[in-house]
């Protein structure tokens, strides 16, 4: 508690530890409503304010820069009505930390996405699904091509179809196997 100046406090008289009493109680208290007020707003959030949009959306993202976290965010609660196009795809996945190109094949209803960076594990590509699944119209189809490979980078596997064929792969596995 500060001295407003209605009266004079002196160390010593009961008015003084009566007002310390209280102001101890209400620093803490000054103290606990900054951090909400803080914690409160996702420009400013630091800790369980980020954590508490992201768990609403998926998992925390503890090991991510603190503005990073901000920047995603503000794409996904900035995703308004307007926004069932390329460009609202676009910021969707901006909110997964996720830049991407999109194309359209209407006549098929289908959504062709391709991320343009970063590597993801398993588990974050099954979330960055799941999410899609969740957000992207229901009527329409859509793939998510997480591939690096390149036909560049099958031929550098010096590898002849009779030998890849001979693998047995799955689609999938073949699309994340790199040569042995």
């Amino acid at each position: 508690m500060r001295n407003i100046g209605l009266y004079r406090l002196t160390f010593g008289e009961t008015i003084s530890f009566e007002l310390r009493a209280y102001s101890e109680i209400l620093d803490e208290l000054f103290d606990d409503i900054n951090e909400l007020s803080q914690e409160g707003f996702v420009s400013t959030a630091v800790g369980y304010g980020l954590a508490a949009y992201e768990k609403m959306n998926g998992p925390e993202k503890t090991g991510t820069p603190v503005e990073l976290r901000r920047k995603m965010i503000g794409s996904l609660i900035n995703i308004n009505v307007n926004d069932n196009n390329v460009e609202g795809i676009k910021k969707f996945f901006r909110s997964l930390n996720v830049e991407c190109t999109v194309m359209e094949s209407p006549s098929v209803s289908d959504i062709y996405i391709r991320p343009t960076t970063n590597y993801y594990s398993e588990e974050e590509r099954k979330n960055i699904i799941k999410r899609a699944e969740r957000f992207l119209p229901c009527h329409l189809s859509f793939t998510i091509d997480f591939r690096s490979a390149s036909w560049k980078s099958y031929d550098d596997m010096r590898k002849t179809f009779g030998e890849l064929d001979g693998l047995n792969l799955t689609w999938i596995d073949f699309e994340k196997y790199e040569g042995e």
